[in-house]
């Protein structure tokens, strides 16, 4: 963690990867050669009431391994980043708590209260993609409509 700067509704942590190198992501051999930088904004779970965003600078390094497909490669930092991510793993986690709670339009409603606003969308393809043995809330208070489990259920409880 190099310094923390508070920003409009947000807090700005900005840190830096201490490392020699990296391990490529496909073949798993450390390189050290960097290729380029650039800086990556990575949302995460809030701070106070406020969103908090943490400022990465990230390392791009070409893989030494000769047979490897990929030619360059992002440095990961395990528990922080994910590739092609724009939150950390734990801001995810949070989001899919609270969508199978609520879901829709209440539960985009609730994550702005807790300082970490994300649209319905991105909530519900999040529970959408949880997988099948996930417990859900069933009958009236299911999170969607759109299953036909769910759209059974619903009917027959209101007849």
């Amino acid at each position: 963690m190099e310094r923390i700067e508070r920003d409009i509704g947000s807090v700005v942590l900005v840190a830096c990867a201490r490392g020699d190198g990296a391990a490529c992501s496909t073949c798993g051999v450390v390189a050290r050669r960097v290729h380029g930088r650039y800086v990556r904004r990575l949302r995460d779970v809030a701070v106070g009431g406020l969103g908090a965003v943490i400022q990465l600078p990230v390392r791009r390094f070409h893989c030494e391994n000769l047979a490897c497909p990929a030619v360059t490669f992002a440095e990961q930092i395990p528990g922080v980043t994910s590739p092609h991510a724009p939150f950390t793993p734990l801001l995810l986690g949070e989001f899919d708590a609270i969508g199978l709670a609520l879901a829709g339009r209440a539960c985009a409603r609730l994550s702005v209260k807790l300082g970490i606003a994300v649209s319905r969308h991105i909530l519900l393809r999040r529970v959408r993609a949880l997988p099948e043995n996930t417990p859900r809330l069933q009958g009236r208070r299911c999170w969607t409509l759109t299953t036909s489990r769910c759209a059974r259920d619903t009917s027959t409880a209101r007849s």
